[in-house]
């Protein structure tokens, strides 16, 4: 995509973009309410604008936030890769849907959630949770 073709989308279309992904990834993934806060830099126990946000489709304004959205979008990509044809009858779509809650060998046997939950800022856990992904899916 040019340029210039990137520039007609506005900030805030690209920001309901990223709003419906999340909110899409976060119920395929099962993320509870307080991963959800993690992830948005929230408050673990202030549930009101968490339930806000997801009956408006939206993300909280902050650069970070788009951010690991991103992010997400990259690991969830990847996992489609790395499990393709993940439909529900498949023993692919278990292993998908329950990556992030699986221990695994590169993170000391934390789950990816573990992982990401060890920091009040999920920024650089979740770039190095892509990163590791990422490896995996060009090494195959």
């Amino acid at each position: 995509m040019s340029i210039q073709a990137a520039s007609k989308y506005s900030v805030e279309d690209k920001r309901r973009v990223l709003g419906k992904a999340f909110w899409g990834i976060s119920r395929f993934y099962d993320f509870s309410r307080e991963e959800q806060a993690v992830l948005f830099g929230m408050s673990k126990t202030n549930r009101v604008p968490l339930k806000k946000l997801e009956e408006s489709l939206s993300i909280p304004d902050f650069e970070a936030v788009e951010i690991i959205v991103s992010h997400l979008l990259g690991i969830h990509k990847n996992l489609g890769i790395l499990y393709p044809r993940a439909d529900e009858l498949d023993g692919n779509h278990r292993l998908k849907t329950s990556w992030f809650k699986r221990p695994m060998r590169e993170l000391n046997d934390k789950t990816p959630m573990e992982f990401i939950l060890e920091d009040e800022r999920p920024l650089s856990k979740i770039t190095v949770l892509r990163r590791l992904l990422d490896l995996k899916r060009t090494s195959t």
